[in-house]
């Protein structure tokens, strides 16, 4: 897939990945993001080009034809919004330490970013 801005792929029934790409819209004031969600025809094709030993449960940034996950991920997106770029400086912590707090929050995303009714936000895009 070729794409000339950055593309994010998301779970889409992921109270917390709905956040998150709302939060990366508000302040993408050049609006140099994509989204699709994983399970999208644009994510599968995304997800093509990773070695399936290598996917993990994860936001995935696709970005100048390479493949970023996890914290990489997370930090590579905020370094590009608009008052996040300090946040790039986080690429100093080791990526074992960065990527333990990341599969921290995302192993528990759905207990704690739920609905009224308990049920998964869906993404609105």
């Amino acid at each position: 897939m070729e794409s000339t801005n950055p593309v994010i792929l998301y779970d889409g029934d992921c109270g917390l990945c709905n956040s998150s790409v709302r939060f990366i819209t508000r302040f993408d004031k050049k609006k140099v993001f994509r989204f699709a969600p994983l399970d999208s025809d644009a994510g599968r094709e995304i997800i093509k080009l990773i070695d399936k030993h290598e996917l993990r449960d994860s936001v995935i940034l696709y970005e100048n034809n390479k493949v970023f996950q996890e914290s990489t991920a997370v930090l590579r997106i905020a370094r590009r919004l608009t008052y996040f770029g300090i946040a790039w400086t986080l690429i100093l912590i080791p990526k074992v330490v960065r990527d333990f707090i990341y599969r921290l929050v995302a192993r528990n995303r759905h207990f704690f970013y739920r609905g009224k009714d308990k049920k998964y936000q869906h993404c609105r895009l």
